[in-house]
């Protein structure tokens, strides 16, 4: 599964947890369930045997919480029964404590049958009920074993059977069940059998009726929409991950419980359905429903069990493999597919070439989703995408989208070997899935685009973010102790995406790339269908390397970077010989975070190093630290500059001693490109941490940006302007916040007046139009006149003519952005007429959403905040307002004088997160706020915990941004000058 990264959106995504938009009443429900029992008793004996399901449950009255079980004996679902022996007790203890079902029952196979009832043009009937068979086999003899099933499933448990299976697992024998209770805390049924079952034999459990709305929240089976020539379509969709496969039918929903599914779907004869497996058989009953059954799967884990029910349209193609290669979307959008046919159809033959494992299955689906709350989910056989991840159009879309596309079809394709084949153990080490479907992302682009430059991508979207935000103090370990669906969910973050694609690349380039791909391709075999954790990975890899004439451990150097919370700094200095100095020290912002210095952590770490006389910085020498403090003699010059860590190679950061710092910065400002493109990009990334953390000042860094007038590749510039920005930040209430703004002006100034306007629309290099949205940005930001002048007219002319709009998309957020800047109520009420309040058209018009916030003018920032309040997306538009000084006082207001922020404890967070930012700022006023949220009696646990730590970084940034700010501010002042009137 896919999260959009920073470098497409960088900011909050409102679609992951939108309001509900319909509920339904048991009695609706029933009438309905009723309606269609009547019309099934004038179907033929066959089809009353294929629907018998609906008929059985319009029989039932009501699905209550209480219901008696065939030997009359209570079942319920509040979880405490009296009698409910001790053994059950302790088995439940256990269970609510680590959230793991034992292992005494094991899943072979799923016979599946759901019907889901959908109109063409309205949702409010939208549900769905179905039954499933589950084949098991008994480990080890027991009385009590346990089923998943969400709360609002349903299940009528009165038809709940068992049978033990005799020879050629033909029925034996009725297994009597005496309680079954439900357990809210572990989301499952515990099932109490009247004797134990045998070990080493099959059993056939049944749960005939379950039912539940089709809801909209994008978990399990959920109801979505589109617009189709102006009028309402609808489709059902799965999302299955991590734990939403108990919300559709009882399964033992964990992901080493694989098995295999024979799924069946019964649905109006308007829509089609897709499921992970070729269509076996369809057949139609009585004119209104049609009936799919679909193949058995492969050995899966129940999360990558998937299904749509849809009116969408297809382009197919068959691949070099000889399968069928198809992509879904609806038919408004169906044109926009082609390249995603391509690509995908390159992608997978590739990955299997790559891996030297055959893709197992015969046909490969990519659906185009109008509501799907992440980029995409691997889910086998069937890829889900949101659908601006997966759809580009040539004639409209520039290059800029096509790298989201890319890699997010290349994440989803990997996963079909790293998570779909081999699956993690348990949600612990989530990273063997996605930080290696995170890795492969870009070795994808550099199969598809070679020139795009995959590895300074790499830089910049993982290493770089995930080094950022693993100094923090929320950090956690890659392998994470998880025991609850809340923590599960939660761990699908950057830590374990972007960190977890980092130490597989440091990997890489320690091991060497074919030890590294031996070593894979030999942990895919050995675990193939099956589940693996770390250790597993770490053998396959030693065998590899040490193939190859190395006698390491890799899991005694990897165990470091996995269990172990933040990331390293290596101090190295150099005596006046050739003698160096290392030492390395638990590296976290700030410096005083008592909890986390308690740790001891040491790192094993790959130390490469070059120096000025370096000539190939792809053949550099690297040197182990296995202990805190090493000593090495390395042939360096004494009076010559020296780099660790080439490239940004390994997960940890550099500090250098003064005088070699010097050196670097000397280096930069007479000939910068005797330092490689990736090191110029690491040293400033380094240096602003280090500012950032008080290890350094923050004019060392500040000295470092010098030469950037001359700098000329994208990922520098990136790496630049994301800290340029956050001392803007710091300044932009200073008064002399005009200085630092002239300063930029001084950088970008020679590249913005050589920027092609005319033809920015035609341009297709993708990293040269990366490289121009930084710059426009940075010099829109420092008011170059250049800039303003330019983007005021596209803007104007695009006011004038919408129909004409001359914006690329790729500076249409900038553009809008410093339109609403440097105009007044005229403007912003222009451009607020152009957008759209559908929900569903809200990715369309983000760029509009965030750049109406960019008003400096409170009058009008605050009539923003009238006409959004009551709309689906006010709390996206909060969190724009939060990192605006002008628009963060309106949050506090709403915020002080709202009650119903504990209804969106996610979206919340992220606004008082986003606050923080501005904190210093705005102290002594926002002190007040946050002493009336934090005594609030509304405030729940999630939003409290958010709170204390916003009042711990107020404080932090108060000290600290005073005394930088000094320092910035004096070192502008023997720089600046003579830039002050640039324009």
């Amino acid at each position: 599964m896919r999260n959009i990264g920073d470098f497409v959106k960088g900011r909050f995504d409102a679609v992951q947890q939108h309001s509900k938009i319909y509920s339904m009443h048991n009695d609706e429900l029933q009438n309905t369930l009723i309606s269609l029992s009547a019309r099934a008793l004038h179907m033929s004996t066959v089809m009353i045997f294929a629907f018998l399901f609906i008929d059985v449950i319009s029989a039932v009255s009501h699905f209550s919480h209480k219901i008696k079980s065939p030997l009359d004996t209570d079942v319920s679902h509040d979880g405490r029964k009296n009698n409910v022996n001790n053994h059950t007790e302790i088995m439940l203890s256990k269970l609510t404590k680590d959230f793991r079902l034992p292992h005494t029952l094991v899943p072979l196979s799923y016979d599946l049958l759901i019907q889901v009832h959908l109109d063409d043009n309205k949702s409010e009937t939208s549900f769905f009920n179905g039954s499933v068979t589950i084949n098991v086999y008994c480990n080890k003899s027991t009385s009590v074993f346990f089923v998943h099933a969400y709360n609002n499933l349903n299940v009528n448990l009165s038809r709940v059977h068992m049978l033990m299976l005799g020879e050629r697992n033909q029925s034996n024998s009725t297994v009597d069940i005496k309680t079954i209770t439900y357990n809210e805390d572990a989301e499952c049924y515990c099932i109490e059998l009247q004797k134990p079952l045998q070990s080493n034999i099959h059993y056939k459990l049944t749960f005939d009726q379950f039912q539940s709305v089709l809801d909209t929240d994008g978990q399990g089976l959920y109801l979505g929409k589109y617009l189709e020539n102006g009028t309402h379509k609808y489709f059902a969709c799965t999302l299955m991950e991590p734990t939403f496969a108990r919300r559709v039918f009882p399964c033992l929903d964990e992901p080493a419980f694989k098995a295999e599914f024979k799924v069946s779907l019964i649905y109006p004869t308007s829509f089609r359905s897709l499921s992970n497996m070729n269509l076996e058989k369809s057949e139609i009953l009585f004119d209104e429903w049609r009936l799919d059954t679909y193949n058995s799967t492969v050995k899966m884990s129940t999360y990558l069990l998937a299904f749509v029910i849809s009116q969408f349209s297809s382009i197919q193609k068959i691949d070099s493999k000889g399968r069928n290669f198809t992509v879904w979307a609806r038919p408004e959008r169906i044109h926009s597919a082609g390249y995603a046919l391509e690509i995908g159809m390159k992608l997978l033959t590739y990955f299997e070439d790559y891996f030297g494992i055959p893709y197992p299955l015969p046909k490969m689906d990519m659906v185009a989703l109008s509501l799907f709350s992440v980029d995409g989910m691997e889910s086998w056989g069937l890829v889900l995408y949101k659908e601006s991840a997966l759809l580009w159009n040539p004639e409209t879309d520039l290059e800029y989208k096509k790298l989201r596309m890319i890699m997010t079809i290349s994440h989803e394709l990997a996963h079909q070997w790293f998570g779909n084949l081999v699956t993690m153990n348990w949600w612990n080490t989530l990273w063997l899935n996605e930080g290696f479907a995170s890795y492969f992302e870009y070795i994808g682009i550099k199969f598809i685009a070679p020139d795009w430059k995959a590895d300074e991508l790499f830089l910049l979207y993982d290493i770089q973010t995930s080094l950022l935000e693993d100094s923090s103090r929320e950090t956690h370990s890659l392998n994470y102790p998880v025991n609850t669906t809340d923590q599960m969910e939660e761990l699908f973050d950057l830590i374990v995406y972007s960190k977890g694609a980092s130490i597989v690349r440091m990997m890489e380039k320690f091991m060497g790339e074919t030890a590294f791909i031996n070593g894979l391709k030999e942990y895919l075999r050995r675990n193939q269908y099956g589940n693996a954790d770390e250790m597993d990975l770490w053998n396959a890899l030693s065998d590899a390397w040490n193939s190859s004439d190395t006698d390491s451990d890799i899991g005694v150097i990897m165990d470091t970077w996995t269990k172990g919370i933040n990331y390293p700094l290596v101090i190295v200095h150099r005596n006046d010989s050739n003698v160096f100095y290392f030492e390395q020290i638990h590296y976290y912002v700030p410096t005083d975070n008592n909890s986390l210095s308690s740790h001891k952590y040491s790192w094993n770490i790959p130390i490469t190093y070059g120096s000025a006389k370096t000539k190939d910085w792809r053949d550099v020498q690297t040197i182990w630290m296995m202990n805190n403090t090493i000593k090495e003699t390395l042939n360096i010059e004494p009076n010559d500059w020296y780099l660790l860590n080439v490239n940004q190679s390994g997960y940890y950061r550099v500090h250098y001693a003064d005088n070699n710092w010097q050196l670097l910065i000397n280096q930069l400002q007479t000939n910068f490109t005797a330092i490689p493109v990736y090191s110029r990009s690491q040293i400033l990334d380094d240096l602003f941490s280090l500012a950032n953390r008080d290890t350094v000042y923050y004019t060392l860094f500040l000295n470092a940006t010098k030469y950037l007038y001359e700098e000329d590749e994208f990922v520098v510039w990136k790496t630049a302007s994301r800290a340029l920005l956050h001392v803007n930040k710091m300044l932009n209430l200073n008064e002399d916040y005009g200085l630092f703004l002239a300063y930029i002006r001084t950088l970008v100034d020679g590249h913005i007046k050589s920027v092609n306007w005319e033809f920015v629309k035609e341009d297709h290099d993708l990293l040269k139009i990366l490289l121009r949205n930084t710059l426009v940005e940075l010099a829109c930001i420092a008011e170059h006149q250049v800039c303003i002048n330019k983007t005021s007219e596209l803007f104007n002319q695009w006011i004038n003519g919408p129909e004409k709009n001359l914006i690329p998309s790729t500076l249409r957020q900038t553009i809008y952005c410093t339109g609403i800047r440097f105009g007044g109520i005229q403007e912003w009420t222009l451009l607020r007429d152009h957008l759209s309040l559908n929900f569903s058209d809200f990715e369309d018009n983000e760029d509009i959403f965030d750049a109406l916030a960019c008003s400096r003018n409170l009058s009008i920032m605050k009539l923003y905040f009238d006409w959004i309040r009551d709309n689906e997306s006010l709390w996206d538009v909060l969190y724009g307002f939060s990192r605006s000084p002008v628009g963060n006082k309106i949050v506090w207001d709403y915020l002080n004088n709202s009650q119903n922020f504990n209804e969106y404890p996610i979206f919340t967070t992220s606004v008082l997160n986003a606050l923080s930012t501005h904190y210093n700022t705005v102290f002594s006023e926002a002190d007040q706020n946050v002493t009336f949220l934090s005594t609030n009696d509304h405030v729940n646990d999630t939003i409290q915990s958010s709170i204390n730590e916003l009042i711990k970084m107020s404080e932090e940034n108060l000290v600290r941004f005073n005394e930088n700010a000094r320092h910035i501010v004096e070192w502008l002042k023997t720089v600046v000058p003579e830039a002050v009137h640039l324009s």
